[in-house]
């Protein structure tokens, strides 16, 4: 029922109805007076004026005694164990005011028991369940004698406020028993300890001090109290419940844990401490950082920490998650490390800041570190054990060397955390001390291997130009197989930078040939033979696949000025070979891909000239071309002019204006392969069979008029200078083949006709009986009286359509021509050659000449025109179906620019032009910061953009817009975020939608801002223009400017940073937010091995998106140095590892051995194709003459495996050892159960070069649909119909020059096997029910790989080179919700991948899966700066003999930021987008920073090879580095070089000598007789200035007094760049700068003020410089007027210099705050 109003009784009543009444809620207390006690309220109860209260006992006390209820003094009035609250019994409202008398009991906030009276114990605190009214009711009296008060009558409400916080004395009396609260006489004993406590007892007549006068507490304090009982008593619960499933403590009832529970509270009181935000203003943020140290204060006191602390103890029982599933069930296993975390988590935010909580831990140091070593947690304890080193000095007497080891392990399982570098920091330096063992430890634990921080170093630009020479081949191509070129080198300097100049020379292809600029494989620096795409030669090395073999030559040297590099490319074998100055390289590439087109190139950086001799009029050869090598410049194709081009551009500069390029593309039709109409099925009609005599013989007719017409005359035997014919005839008495070649023909022509789809039908059967011939003059006689006669067609006119079909059969006419020549050998070239049977008319048709065609479309006219003068009709087939099929359209390549992020606008109007140069496919517009790189403009809902190719506006799909551009057209793109639109003009015009509204998109969300972008497609060239230059805007007067817009570059003074979409396939984390796929860790088991799982979220939805997924992990395996047997040569023998007697065991046929004992290079090639089926026939598994031992054979594994494995435990007993390939047990099933037997062999374990991995594909996925196995890591392609035919190899043979073989070695950069080779051809049609387990094996120390499948070895094998770096990886197309999972198990005797790939788990044979291990996926576009500058490379014709100029002088440098277990580089400006790597990179710096500081110069020469003076002076000059590196990289320059000078400058700064010469013994007080004291002048010699001390960098050295002395540095460049630097600064750095130098202002001043405050005290400027610097701090007080006094100052340069840089710093200060 409803509370409802009636007027039943005649007056208003208040009663329950079922009629629904609305009703007002008012509050009555809302002007409450403050400070009189209300019910609910928390409270102390203080006793005796303030000085003891009433509380119970500590944590640390056992239960009974935490019953007791005492008074006590001290630090307790401020904790919260005092704290209690009233709750009033039996009232009509709870929160109203309390009366005397009026009963409540008293709750005590943190343990949430009662106060009260018990029979055994007196007073007490009892659980709230025995709380019974009767023991629990007390109440407040003024006194103890008036007890009964006059009953007051109740006033509305709250009732009279009557007891006061404060003033009122209160005696607190028990209700039922009237007993008072009072407190027993301490006994002696206590008294004699000083103890502040005394027991509180009910008692008849108490004491007269009894009254106790009451303070409120603070809100924040009753909060924090409550929220200790709420966890505390939780936290006991859960340890209650974890000590139950250990067996500590015996339960009936089976266990529960609150694992909910306890994650959401340790989620919200992580919150409840959280420090306050960065950007608050000081005064607020230090109250907030006061209440929390309350706050943090509060929980200590009541022993949260150490709950906390004993929680942890109880999950670290157990080792792994499935260790404590076998407790506590799977349910709580899954959120058990989230618990562990979490819980260091809270132990961390209660002691951050928090000096005396910290300092619990220094004695537990060691619990500390020694839990880092558990994957589970360690991120959490770093930022416990981060809060103490900070925290607590004493910490860092306690740290010793396998701490930091522990710590420094961290980076090598957790990948790049920069709080493990924060933790190593605080260990350096602590209180302005530096601690120099902690300081070389970390020296020489992490900087040497150089695989744990990102490296840096200068690399130069390398640009690579090819002539536009393309050469392909496949079956039936009219293309020559041989070419030949040279390129002679005009000179090259070895050294333009610190870097060896590049120079390489080959050949590459079109299919996968990118070299970026910026960053790249290895140390980056792209050049030929940095992928398997092409192939190079720099006089010493043969490169490719970033692999540089080195291959002997006669005088073998690097290339230098007059060589000449002789290219041979044989498309037949494949091989490509060199001859440097014309002889033969010993060495040549072969069996290369052939999937692209092949060009010359040249790649190069700064210093070099180089000339292209391509034959022909493009150069002349030096040497004679090998026999059968045809020049290059005869693929040149008609009509094309020669041009030497770069390969990867972006932009082109005309007279200021910067055009972006769109992606190009190579021609395709180089290697034109024939490919007429297939006409073998057609069959003609007979309607069709009665014309074709017909129609043949009108062909000889009008082909003998034009003869005729040529002046051709019949003849017997022809003669082409005569012009003499024989078939000059009549049709029918032409000789027999000819005859038939004609009807052939015009049969052909009817058959393409039909294929074509061409209908063709009688329409008019008088037609024929209408048509007359020709009646030609007499001229057209010949001798034999034979003259032509065609039919008369003038009346028959073709329709449009019907002169496509023309053009047509005229190409097919061709087509087959050519394929006909081809088959006869013939083949293109720019010139003919009858002899070498070269042509040049064997190209596409669309590239014939003029002439040609015309004689072909004439031909087929005629014959055309005919059919349809004898009265058919011939209906073409609708264009566009055939027009399609014949073509297949390849997906357009596009590239999207875009500003830096950093750039983006999220308030004002803003303008900016792009102007269309090109008018093909094009988009232009304003995107999110996050826009994406593969997916085109305004296709999903990140951009909003006008595609004035089509007209169209794009944001999520298209609608028509606006109009199309013309060339040269201006857009203007505007975007308005006060009204949140976008609008677009043509040439100043606005441009309107088909609706007729002028905005293209309105309500737009600000979200993160806009930036321009823009993309081109093929070979589309725009101009972007962000009015940097406003007056460069051609239309921003006429639209825009008085709508109140701005132009986007306005108020920038560098150039904007453009980003461009590359479309280089790379590696990246599987995002945890993707949309359909899901990355899960499995941990380990004692049954299981750790796993990493890929699942398909969306599959089988509708939104489910099916692709071939390339995966990888995240870290690779390492191949030695040095293999045991070089790689491709020595034949493996076992007799060297077996005793005589076992000799007979081994099974010395296997395809290694074969491979290994192969002479001859053909045997080779049969053993190394990677058998993928079942063994050729010719190589035997196994000998047929062993008898097969079935008594021995543990299963069907095979016999080679056990034979070999008995070997390896045999071969103890030899003097030599060596690896054989990796040993698989006979173990049928791969995850062996624990028996005796599969115990490893510790001694072969821990010796062994065998790792393992494997997959497991689930059931239900198919394994037709997956690949398995290592890939390299420039492995870039990104094919969506993978298969292993399309895996890129090249094998490099080496030789003598006696042409023997020494060895040969396939590279790739994939070594893979497929799934479905392990299933059965049976099989392979339905779906599996069983998962298929693939291993995969690696010998570390003999580059061999090989596979197994659920257990059984397979025959497929790889070998590689020393050094090779592979990543496991798995290509799959998912066809069920499970995918795969990467398995990180191990064999018996064989070590895990962990330990491979981890240095920290080098010897650990437990399979392990640390954090830092993770999917990668194959992303197929990603975004890269554009360069600021690229190298200026000239090109040009230098003459007919002297071929191409390619030229570079200007070097170009970028500094490389590397990321040594990818073995990649970027340019280190790109961290401006790419924030983890640039917060761990800064991080490093101050690591940097941090182990030099305080004068450590031993470290900061160690520091000179990472980080070198030309890095420094690099990094400090560049205007592009984000702020935070910028700052990090001025800092690290003081700390290493300037430091220890500063600082012995600073300690003798005020010491001076008074020497005593004649001149000071002159001096008088009063100078003269004036009486007017003076300043004594003293000269230059009274200040001690330490002189400056450098010594040169050294990095090893066995003398340390090297080590004495801070590294050298030049310090005049110094000096000099940090004046231009702070001119600029001032400069540049106006009000409205909105792009200043490293982001902010700050960063742009702070590094060069402190630079130049650090010179000022070493003394280093001159007078001038110091005139130079005050005059930009205060241009009025030291402007050029003053010069006299200046001149003065400069005089007593002495002290002035000593005195300059406070001066200086403050008021750089305050110039900075002005700035800000």
């Amino acid at each position: 029922r409803y509370l409802h109003l009636s007027t039943a009784s005649g007056e208003l009543q208040a009663d329950a109805s079922f009629m629904q009444t609305l009703w007002n809620m008012n509050p009555i207390c809302s002007g409450c007076e403050e400070g009189y006690v209300t019910g609910g309220h928390v409270m102390r109860l203080f006793h005796g004026h303030m000085d003891e209260c009433l509380t119970i006992s500590t944590t640390d006390q056992n239960e009974e005694n935490r019953r007791v209820v005492n008074y006590e003094g001290g630090a307790i009035c401020s904790q919260a164990r005092s704290l209690w609250r009233l709750e009033p019994l039996r009232i009509s409202w709870s929160g109203s005011h309390l009366k005397w008398g009026q009963s409540f009991r008293v709750r005590h906030v943190t343990t949430g028991r009662y106060l009260a009276l018990t029979e055994e114990k007196g007073l007490v605190v009892v659980d709230a369940e025995k709380a019974h009214t009767k023991a629990t009711a007390f109440c407040f009296r003024i006194s103890k004698e008036k007890l009964d008060v006059a009953p007051k009558r109740d006033v509305e409400g709250m009732g009279a406020p009557e007891i006061k916080y404060g003033e009122s004395m209160c005696f607190l009396q028990h209700v039922d028993s009237s007993l008072w609260v009072t407190y027993a006489a301490a006994d002696a004993k206590a008294l004699r300890l000083g103890l502040l406590k005394r027991r509180a007892i009910l008692h008849q007549e108490g004491h007269m001090d009894d009254a106790l006068s009451l303070t409120r507490c603070q809100h924040e304090e009753s909060q924090a109290a409550r929220m200790i009982y709420s966890t505390s008593g939780l936290y006991n619960q859960f340890i209650k419940g974890l000590d139950t499933l250990s067996g500590k403590t015996k339960s009936s009832t089976p266990v529960t844990l609150p694992i909910d529970g306890m994650i959401l509270s340790l989620q919200d009181l992580i919150n409840y401490f959280q420090h306050p935000e960065e950007e608050l203003q000081h005064e607020e943020k230090q109250t907030k950082l006061r209440s929390l140290k309350n706050r943090q204060n509060l929980f200590q006191e009541e022993g949260m920490i150490t709950l906390v602390l004993n929680c942890i103890d109880r999950l670290n029982v157990y080792s792994t998650a499935a260790h404590f599933a076998e407790y506590a069930g799977e349910e709580a296993a899954e959120s058990w490390k989230e618990i562990v975390n979490l819980l260091y988590e809270l132990l961390a935010s209660l002691i951050r800041g928090n000096r005396s909580n910290c300092a619990l831990f220094s004695n537990n140091l060691d619990w500390l570190v020694s839990k880092l070593d558990r994957l589970e947690a360690s991120s959490g304890i770093l930022e416990v054990l981060y809060c103490v080193l900070i925290e607590s000095p004493e910490v860092l007497n306690i740290i010793q060397e396998n701490h930091i080891k522990s710590i420094i392990s961290l980076l090598d399982k957790h990948g790049r955390n920069h709080k493990v570098l924060d933790v190593l920091c605080s260990l350096c330096v602590c209180n302005g001390v530096a601690v120099r063992s902690n300081q070389n430890l970390i020296t020489e634990n992490l900087l040497p291997g150089r695989e744990l921080l990102l490296q840096t170093k200068l690399i130069n630009y390398v640009t690579s130009m090819r002539p536009n020479i393309f050469l392909g081949t496949h079956e039936g191509s009219t293309q020559y197989k041989k070419w030949y070129y040279e390129m002679i080198v005009d000179y090259v300097e070895p050294f333009v930078t610190a870097q060896a100049t590049h120079l390489r020379v080959g050949w590459a292809m079109t299919e996968g040939y990118s070299p970026y600029p910026g960053g790249g494989e290895g140390w980056g620096g792209n050049g030929v033979g940095d992928d398997l795409y092409s192939f190079g030669f720099d006089g010493l090395h043969l490169w490719s696949g970033r692999v540089a073999r080195p291959v002997a030559s006669p005088g073998q040297h690097s290339l230098g000025a007059d060589d000449v590099v002789s290219c041979c490319l044989d498309l037949s074998v494949p091989s490509i070979s060199f001859r440097i100055n014309g002889f033969p390289v010993q060495g040549m590439f072969e069996n290369f891909n052939l999937d692209g087109l092949f060009f010359p190139v040249v790649s190069f950086s700064a210093g070099v000239k180089v000339r292209f001799l391509l034959g022909g009029r493009h150069g002349d050869f030096k040497f004679l071309p090998p026999p059968g090598y045809a020049p290059c410049y005869e693929a040149l194709l008609p009509r094309e002019k020669m041009r030497v081009e770069p390969i990867k551009e972006y932009k082109h500069d005309l007279n200021e204006f910067r055009n972006l390029l769109g992606p190009t593309q190579s021609l395709s039709h180089t290697a034109f392969t024939p490919y007429p109409v297939d006409t073998i099925q057609i069959v003609l009609p007979p309607h069709l069979e009665r014309i074709r005599e017909k129609l043949a013989e009108n062909i000889h007719e009008l082909w003998a008029l034009t003869r005729i017409e040529q002046g051709w005359t019949y003849g017997p035997i022809r003669d082409d200078n005569k012009r003499l014919h024989p078939c000059l005839l009549d049709f029918h008495s032409l000789p027999e083949p000819e005859r038939n070649y004609n009807l052939q023909m015009s049969g052909e022509t009817l058959k393409t006709l039909l294929a074509l789809g061409c209908h063709v039908g009688m329409a008019d059967e008088k037609a024929e009986e209408n048509l007359k011939k020709t009646k030609l003059p007499k001229t057209y006689m010949m001798s034999n009286g034979y003259k032509p006669a065609p039919l008369d067609l003038n009346h028959v006119k073709l329709t449009p359509a019907q002169n496509t079909l023309v053009d047509k059969l005229a190409e097919n006419g061709h087509n087959v021509w050519a394929r006909d020549r081809v088959q006869q050998g013939w083949t293109y070239s720019v010139v003919q050659d009858i002899k070498n049977k070269r042509n040049p008319r064997l190209v596409p048709y669309s590239l014939l000449d003029e002439r040609t065609k015309k004689t072909n479309r004439d031909s087929l006219r005629e014959a055309v025109r005919t059919l349809i003068g004898y009265g058919y009709n011939i209906e073409p087939p609708d264009q566009e179906t055939t027009g399609q099929d014949l073509t297949k359209v390849r997906s357009e390549k596009v590239r999207i620019f875009r500003a830096e992020q950093f750039y983006a606008i999220k308030s004002g109007k803003w303008y900016f032009e792009f102007e269309a140069v090109t008018t093909g496919e094009m988009r232009v517009g304003w995107a999110r910061p996050n826009v994406r790189p593969d997916v085109e403009l305004g296709a999903d809902e990140l951009a909003y953009v006008f595609n004035g190719h089509r007209g169209q506006r794009w944001h999520i799909g298209s609608e028509p817009f606006g109009r199309p551009w013309q060339p040269g057209d201006v857009v203007g793109c505007m975007i308005d975020l006060v009204d949140n639109s976008i609008m677009f003009t043509l040439n100043g015009e606005m441009l309107i939608s088909d609706s007729g509204s002028e905005l293209a998109f309105k309500e737009i969300e600000i979200g993160d801002g806009f930036i321009p972008v823009c993309s081109l497609g093929l070979s589309q060239v725009g101009r972007l223009n962000l009015g940097q230059d406003v007056s460069s805007l051609r239309y921003f007067t006429i639209c825009g400017l008085q709508e109140g817009f701005e132009p986007f570059a306005i108020n920038m003074k560098r150039d904007i940073t453009m980003w461009f979409s590359k479309s280089l396939p790379q590696f990246a984390p599987v995002p945890a937010e993707h949309p359909h796929y899901e990355m899960s860790r499995i941990d380990g088991t004692v049954d299981n091995p750790p796993c990493l799982k890929l699942t398909h979220r969306t599959f089988g939805s509708q939104n489910a998106m099916v692709e071939l997924l390339f995966l990888r992990l995240s870290m690779p395996v390492e191949f030695h140095e040095k293999f045991k047997i070089t790689a491709g040569t020595t034949p493996l023998t076992h007799a060297l590892t077996i005793p005589e007697e076992d000799v007979k065991d081994v099974d010395l046929d296997s395809e290694f051995e074969q491979l290994k004992k192969s002479a001859s290079r053909k045997e080779a090639e049969e053993a190394e194709k990677e058998k993928q089926g079942p063994p050729p026939p010719g190589a035997p598994r196994e000998p047929p003459k062993e008898p097969p031992r079935v008594e021995n054979e543990k299963d069907s594994s095979t016999e080679k495996s056990k034979t070999k494995r008995g070997f390896l435990f045999k071969a103890k007993k030899a003097t030599t050892f060596i690896t054989p390939p990796p040993v698989v047990p006979t173990m049928p099933r791969l995850e062996e159960e624990v028996v005796p037997d599969d115990r490893d062999d510790p001694e072969i374990i821990m010796n062994t070069t065998t790792y393992y991995y494997s997959v497991r594909i689930f059931a239900g996925q198919e394994p037709t649909c997956v690949w398995v196995g290592w890939i390299t890591p420039d492995y870039h392609q990104h094919d969506m119909n993978f298969d292993l035919t399309k895996v890129r190899n090249v094998t490099v043979t080496m030789g003598d020059d006696k042409g023997n073989i020494h060895d040969s070695i396939k590279r790739s950069n994939c070594y893979m096997v497929w799934g479905g080779d392990f299933v059965s051809s049976t099989q392979q049609t339905r779906v599996s029910t069983v998962d298929l387990v693939i291993g995969c094996l690696v010998d570390l120390a003999t580059g061999l790989m090989t596979f197994t499948a659920n257990g059984k070895e397979v025959n497929t094998f790889f070998q590689v080179e020393p050094n090779t770096k592979l990543f496991p990886a798995v290509f799959t197309l998912p066809t069920s919700q499970n995918v795969i999972q990467f398995e990180l198990g191990k064999l018996k005797n064989i070590m895990p991948i962990s330990a491979a790939m981890f240095r920290s788990e080098r010897k650990n044979p437990e399979p392990q899966s640390p954090p830092r291990l993770n999917i990668q996926m194959l992303t197929p576009m990603t975004w890269s700066r554009m360069p600021n500058e690229f190298l200026r490379v000239d090109t040009g014709r230098v003459s007919d003999r002297h071929g191409w100029m390619v030229e570079c002088a200007e070097p170009n440098i970028m500094m490389a930021l590397h990321i040594p277990e990818e073995s990649r580089c970027i340019d280190i400006l790109e961290l401006s987008e790419r924030l983890d790597l640039l917060k761990f990179h800064s991080h490093t710096l101050k690591l940097y920073c941090a182990v030099c500081a305080l004068g450590n110069n031993r470290v900061a020469h160690a520091l000179c090879s990472h980080v070198d003076e030309s890095q420094l002076l690099y990094t400090i000059e560049s205007n592009h580095l984000p702020g935070l590196l910028r700052s990090g990289y001025y800092d690290l320059l003081i700390g290493m070089h300037l430091e220890s000078a500063k600082r012995s400058r600073l300690m003798m700064n005020n010491e001076f000598i008074i020497p005593m010469t004649e001149e000071t013994r002159r001096i008088k007080l009063f100078p003269d007789d004036s009486k007017k004291p003076g300043l004594p002048g003293v000269g230059m010699s009274a200040c001690l200035r330490p002189p400056l001390h450098f010594c040169d960098t050294c990095f090893v050295s066995t003398n340390l007094e090297v080590y004495q002395l801070s590294p050298s540095i030049p310090l005049e460049v110094l000096k000099v760049k940090a004046i231009t630097m702070l001119t600029e600064a001032v400069q540049d750095g106006g009000q409205h700068t909105r792009d200043p130098v490293g982001g902010s202002v700050e960063f742009q001043f702070v590094p060069v003020l402190k630079l130049t405050c650090t010179l000022l005290i070493m003394g280093v400027f001159e007078d001038e410089d110091v005139r130079h610097i005050l005059k930009m701090i205060e241009p009025n007080v030291f402007s050029e007027t003053k010069e006299e006094e200046a001149a003065e100052a400069g005089e007593e340069g002495g002290e002035e210099g000593e005195e300059e840089p406070a001066e200086e710093e403050e008021e750089a200060a305050e110039e900075e705050e002005e700035e800000e």
